[in-house]
């Protein structure tokens, strides 16, 4: 992790993947989506040592086209809790975003099935991210926590 030496306040980002996690309960009741991959875990890390007057707190993630649905109920609130998302972005020519179906056998073994997206995974790792410049905010570069992936990665 890198922040500015003796900076107090000073920004922070969390660059990473992002995954979409589908979670199937065994009761066959409705699948649980949510964020996955190293990005959303190591954010969510960041903002459990960070104090209040820390600098904003951003996270950094390439997207497929898909992402902008339901799935962003979970950056929104990672933004309730002080998390920027203003830096996932969608990659063009990205349809999907990796998707992984993570369900329970009957041994209670966890069991991960990649579903779609993983084809575009190499186009994802080398997509640019906002603030490769050293820019994310306002301007002043800040520091950076990287994640990659996560569970089914």
């Amino acid at each position: 992790m890198e922040e500015e030496d003796g900076a107090e306040g000073a920004e922070m980002t969390v660059r990473g993947l992002i995954f979409v996690d589908i979670f199937r309960k065994k009761s066959g009741g409705p699948d649980r989506r949510a964020l996955g991959g190293g990005a959303p875990q190591a954010a969510v890390g960041a903002l459990l040592w960070r104090s209040p007057s820390d600098g904003e707190l951003h996270l950094a993630a390439p997207v497929g086209a898909d992402f902008f649905g339901d799935e962003l109920r979970g950056a929104e609130a990672l933004e309730a809790m002080g998390l920027s998302a203003a830096g996932v972005h969608v990659v063009p020519g990205v349809s999907h975003t990796p998707c992984v179906e993570i369900s329970y056998n009957a041994d209670e073994q966890r069991v991960e099935r990649p579903l779609v997206g993983w084809a575009a995974l190499p186009t994802l790792c080398a997509a640019p991210l906002p603030g490769d410049d050293g820019d994310l905010g306002d301007g002043d570069g800040g520091g950076t926590l990287g994640g990659t992936g996560g569970g089914g990665e």
